[in-house]
């Protein structure tokens, strides 16, 4: 009955891996189903006793307990119970992955070909969406955007499609098995086809997580296997095809967007109602700081942060951020208004743990993850929609948890 409940672990957790990019509606119901598994596999006390080092787990549910504890002062309970509803994972994936038997290496590697093939699928659905968009309205806004990225925020998709993108060239590049001609076609084919869709979407931060990813794998592959000429060769390609790309997409929205974008980022006169990208970011990030500075300890509280920022914003003359009720657009920024040093010193702590791991394991594909999670953790509030935080804590549960040589070797514990 033991080895059933392991299987039904995995599957579902493959299931997870493929509703995430496409249907987020049952991306609840499979978490359910996971911790229901789990709970019937009973054995918590051997299983806890058992279980790797729980340092990123004790942040984990010490980030939720703060979150917790600043509903003791939030006037605002509804909003503050849908956070805690939201970020109930931050106990409940750590601890079934922390406490179940560890995932191997090649069912990680099942697990994110199952997220890389569903998202490529997410991929496809939107172009065709989006062509028959365009044959009804003949306009190129169809391609780019909201309009590309329809069933998921363009943001969470673009972050979506990096990790793909992350784990192709760990295959291409990193993969000790033999590769046929025909694999290596299909892989960078992928790889294209995932880098036009962040292209596409016209993610600003996805865009430049990929550019400064692709450059940073490619170096870590030259030191690591000694093909300078190669590399320097596939470095000057890199190059090219930016600087084509740059010349060709003068008339694309993407390029539309990032040339706004760097405008009103050198812009010292903005005009406070404006509702770009950039624009509103400058904005809250002003107005959370004053927050902040008047609760640095224990922040507003969990339920209060939105309308005390946007009680900020009225004072401040934001009326876009007032009229849109934009969050601070940073994960940090957000953590430490709502909660202060409380909230944001287990949250730093849980993101640290894995870091130290990954280098230590020289696990490269948890390093580009938690790389792209602190870039996107910079401009997007990530973890307020169930969209940012079931993916980053599943992923991070998944791959801290995976049985490597190091961990065989030390009796299946991860040592930090």
């Amino acid at each position: 009955m033991l080895i059933s409940f392991k299987k039904n672990h995995f599957y579902l957790t493959v299931l997870l891996a493929l509703v995430l990019p496409l249907f987020q509606r049952l991306v609840p119901a499979t978490v359910a189903l996971l911790l229901l598994n789990y709970l019937a596999q009973g054995r918590f006390k051997t299983r806890f006793q058992e279980a790797s080092d729980l340092r990123f787990v004790l942040y984990s549910c010490l980030f939720y307990l703060a979150h917790i504890i600043g509903m003791a002062y939030s006037d605002n309970l509804q909003h503050g119970l849908f956070d805690l509803q939201v970020k109930l994972c931050f106990v409940v994936l750590p601890v079934i992955y922390a406490t179940s038997t560890l995932l191997t290496s090649s069912q990680r590697k099942f697990i994110m070909w199952a997220f890389t093939g569903s998202v490529a699928l997410a991929v496809v659905y939107s172009m065709v969406n989006s062509y028959i968009s365009y044959i009804e309205v003949r306009h190129r806004m169809q391609f780019y955007g909201h309009n590309f990225s329809r069933h998921l925020h363009l943001g969470y998709f673009a972050l979506y499609i990096n990790l793909s993108v992350a784990f192709v060239l760990n295959l291409l590049l990193f993969s000790e098995k033999q590769k046929t001609i025909a694999s290596i076609v299909v892989l960078i084919t992928l790889l294209l086809l995932l880098i036009l869709a962040i292209f596409l979407t016209s993610s600003k931060i996805g865009l430049i997580s990929l550019m400064l990813m692709l450059p940073g794998i490619l170096l870590y592959w030259m030191v690591k296997s000694g093909k300078w000429f190669m590399g320097l060769a596939l470095f000057a390609l890199l190059i090219f095809a930016t600087i084509t790309v740059y010349k060709t997409s003068k008339k694309t929205i993407t390029y539309e967007r990032f040339e706004l974008a760097f405008k009103n980022a050198f812009n010292p006169d903005l005009d406070k109602s404006s509702v770009e990208s950039t624009a509103t970011r400058k904005f809250a990030w002003k107005a959370s700081w004053n927050v902040f500075s008047k609760n640095p300890i224990i922040g507003v509280g969990t339920g209060d942060i939105k309308d005390r920022l946007i009680e900020q914003y009225g004072k401040m003359g934001y009326t876009g951020l007032v009229r849109e009720r934009f969050n601070p657009h940073n994960q940090f920024i957000q953590t430490a208004v709502a909660l202060g040093i409380m909230g944001l010193l287990p949250f730093l702590l849980w993101m640290f743990i894995p870091l130290v791991l990954a280098i230590r394991r020289r696990d490269l594909l948890l390093i580009l993850f938690l790389f792209l999670f602190f870039m996107n953790a910079l401009t997007e509030s990530l973890i307020e929609r169930q969209a940012g935080v079931v993916f980053t804590v599943f992923f991070l549960s998944v791959l801290v948890w995976t049985k490597t040589e190091h961990s065989a070797e030390s009796g299946g514990k991860i040592e930090f």
